[in-house]
């Protein structure tokens, strides 16, 4: 009866979100500008790459670990 609003489209029988599909788009978007920034302002663009992998793992480290902290009370 509803529609699910939140798939984009699926792959396979893999359901791809709304809010994936954009954090992943937003993710390719960064890292092609700092790339092209980077070649442009004569930055070591490997390095400054590196730099957003690493970002990017902690990020996603740290909103699991806040959100485990702050919303699953029950595990605690």
């Amino acid at each position: 009866m509803f529609k699910n609003f939140y798939t984009v489209f699926h792959v396979g029988s893999i359901p791809i979100q709304f809010w994936g599909f954009f954090v992943a788009l937003g993710t390719i978007l960064t890292f092609i500008i700092v790339w092209k920034r980077g070649s442009r302002l004569g930055l070591n663009v490997e390095e400054l790459l590196d730099l957003g992998v690493y970002i990017l793992i902690g990020g996603f480290v740290g909103a699991r670990l806040f959100h485990v902290v702050f919303y699953e009370q029950r595990f605690f």
